[in-house]
């Protein structure tokens, strides 16, 4: 994805970025922004440290952005996907119906969350019932097997390729 691409792109109040994509190429990007904050930065950890353990007094309608998605663009460019709350957050009682977690479960995620199924499937669901969620740190066969037996996981969730690659490893 190009910033140019990006520019065409509808574009967030608030970007929460890491500081290892705080990249050169996208200083016009981030001028277009009201606010683009470092994750781990100084303002950040003063901003969550001083924030108040109340949520603010917002009001979300059910067709407000909730979240805006970019597809792999196997078809052409990539694109922004902006989701609804009303579009997305029903998808957590559907998954939620198939499995049986509860606020003691620990949820090993080895799907990214800038994927829809990583994002609503492990990360909302867990959210609202309270659980734990562990993150893969790099997705392979090695990392998923100790990071599920340190961690002590109790559930997860993948796509096939990942499965038939477990299912394949020696003892």
């Amino acid at each position: 994805m190009t910033a140019g691409h990006l520019l065409n792109q509808p574009l967030p109040d608030i970007l929460l970025i890491p500081p290892v994509l705080l990249l050169p190429g996208y200083c016009l990007l981030y001028t277009l922004l009201k606010h683009v904050i470092e994750i781990d930065g100084d303002f950040y950890q003063k901003t969550v440290a001083n924030s108040p353990a109340t949520p603010p007094d917002v009001e979300v309608n059910d067709d407000d952005i909730f979240i805006i998605i970019y597809t792999a663009g196997a078809l052409g460019m990539q694109k922004g996907i902006m989701y609804t709350h009303n579009g997305l957050m029903p998808v957590v009682p559907v998954v939620s119906a198939g499995l049986e977690l509860e606020r003691d479960d620990i949820f090993l995620c080895m799907i990214p969350f800038f994927y829809l199924f990583g994002l609503a499937a492990v990360l909302f669901l867990a959210i609202t019932k309270g659980a734990t969620v562990v993150v893969v740190p790099q997705v392979t066969p090695k990392n998923i097997l100790e990071t599920m037996v340190r961690e002590k996981a109790t559930l997860s969730v993948g796509v096939p390729a990942i499965f038939n690659t477990l299912a394949q490893l020696r003892r």
